[in-house]
């Protein structure tokens, strides 16, 4: 295990990146269809993009997550999860766990 792995810190900033990707991902792909996301869907490419979707906003969670076990301190990021996280913990709740009803 690496120096930078076994920092709490650190092992925050990997849990970031990897919603950045998922949110860069889902972004080229709203983009590459000029933001029409009925032709995204008509061409055949909504499940990539509800997949990157999930996976970002599931992600997202984690950080908040993350951020309030670290007891880091913002207000307006602190805010934004206050606002929000109730719907990112649902919505990673039925991303990565099998569920009858969405």
């Amino acid at each position: 295990m690496s120096q930078a792995s076994m920092d709490p810190i650190a092992r925050l900033g990997e849990y970031w990146l990897r919603a950045e990707i998922m949110h860069d991902f889902l972004h080229a792909m709203r983009e590459a269809y000029d933001g029409d996301l009925g032709k995204l869907r008509t061409d055949g490419h909504w499940w990539e993009f509800e997949a990157f979707l999930s996976y970002w906003l599931s992600g997202l969670f984690v950080v908040v997550e993350g951020f309030n076990k670290l007891k880091l301190k913002d207000s307006r990021v602190q805010k934004l999860f206050k606002e929000q996280l109730g719907y990112l913990k649902q919505l990673r709740r039925a991303t990565y766990h099998f569920s009858m009803f969405y």
